[in-house]
């Protein structure tokens, strides 16, 4: 199991995911990540989701409580969620 770090400590390493309607995959990605060895330190995984329709969101929230979710209303691109 992952260790994640508390948002008041920094973490070595951070994982950022820019999402757009893309649920299996995201969920493939995410399960991949908790099953590997988190570094010594620990880990912050973060997705940035562009207006999903596809449940994204809801897998995020529901499967993945640890992971900090960033829901935008409208679908930015991903240069912007970056």
């Amino acid at each position: 199991m992952l260790n994640l770090q508390s948002p008041i400590s920094t973490p070595t390493l951070s994982i950022v995911i820019v999402n757009y309607n893309t649920r299996q995959l995201l969920d493939d990605c995410l399960a991949s990540i908790f099953a590997a060895q988190a570094p010594d330190g620990g880990l912050e995984v973060i997705v940035v989701d562009n207006a999903s329709r596809d449940g994204s969101q809801a897998l995020v929230r529901e499967k993945y409580p640890a992971v900090q979710l960033i829901a935008s209303e409208v679908n930015r691109g991903f240069s912007a969620a970056n």
